[in-house]
């Protein structure tokens, strides 16, 4: 305890009251410590700040992830889009070229027709031709030197005609064209073997002649059904082939 009053400066005799004028007394070593505990206090505050709880630090969200996502949708969108618009054209464009495709097709096979129902005349004339000479002959109408001379132009003509079928571009139209090969092929020999009979008057060669020309004959009734076939092809409808075909039998055996 302090020896004197802080107030006054009475000395005390270890009370804790002044005699004099009753201050308290006050423990100088106590202020003294205290003092100095609050000035150390202060500077341990300055150096060390104190501790407090803190939160923690949240990572702020970005918006990369939406960002990402709108972009593809907006791709995605944009590719629906573009399809929408495109594929009607592409659509388009593979129906015309497929009705052009069936169009020209169709307008082949018309050439095709064309082509061989005019050569089919042309077989068909000589052919006759033939066999009024051999009807002539077989009259006695024709003598066996005209005759034979008739059977060799025949021959001639038929192996050149024989030769002139191979343009067909598929294997309907070589199947076709065939039939007209094997008719004019069996005009040929038919000549041929009358030639024969004529020069060694063999039986048997009349006989070949005749089988030559029976199977020329079937050979052209098969190329007039063919055509009915063919015709199909050419996008005609049913009743306008069979008008067609009625037609054009009429105007050959008009001539």
């Amino acid at each position: 305890m302090s020896n004197f009053c802080s107030k006054c400066g009475q000395p005390l005799s270890g009370t804790n009251f002044c005699p004099n004028c009753g201050e308290p007394a006050k423990d100088k070593n106590v202020e003294f410590i205290s003092s100095e505990y609050r000035d150390n206090s202060q500077r341990i505050q300055e150096v060390i700040p104190p501790t407090t709880s803190t939160p923690p630090i949240r990572k702020k969200r970005t918006n990369s992830g939406c960002l990402v996502f709108f972009m593809l949708f907006f791709i995605v969108m944009a590719f629906a889009v573009v399809t929408a618009i495109i594929k009607p054209e592409i659509y388009q464009n593979l129906e015309n070229n497929k009705e052009t495709s069936v169009e020209d097709e169709e307008q082949s096979w018309l050439d095709f027709d064309k082509q061989t129902w005019k050569e089919f005349k042309l077989l068909y004339t000589s052919h006759n031709n033939f066999l009024s000479a051999v009807s002539g002959y077989s009259e006695n109408k024709i003598s066996s030197l005209d005759f034979y001379n008739t059977c060799s132009e025949a021959e001639s003509y038929f192996q050149n005609v024989s030769t002139s079928f191979n343009y067909g571009t598929n294997d309907d139209e070589k199947t076709y064209l065939s039939v007209f090969e094997s008719v004019a092929l069996s005009d040929q020999l038919a000549a041929q073997y009358l030639m024969k009979y004529i020069d060694a008057g063999k039986t048997s060669h009349l006989s070949k002649a005749q089988e030559c020309i029976q199977k020329a004959k079937d050979g052209l009734i098969m190329i007039s059904q063919n055509r009915s076939i063919l015709l199909a092809k050419t996008g005609l409808t049913e009743d306008e082939i069979k008008e067609k075909v009625e037609k054009d039998l009429l105007e050959l055996d008009a001539k």
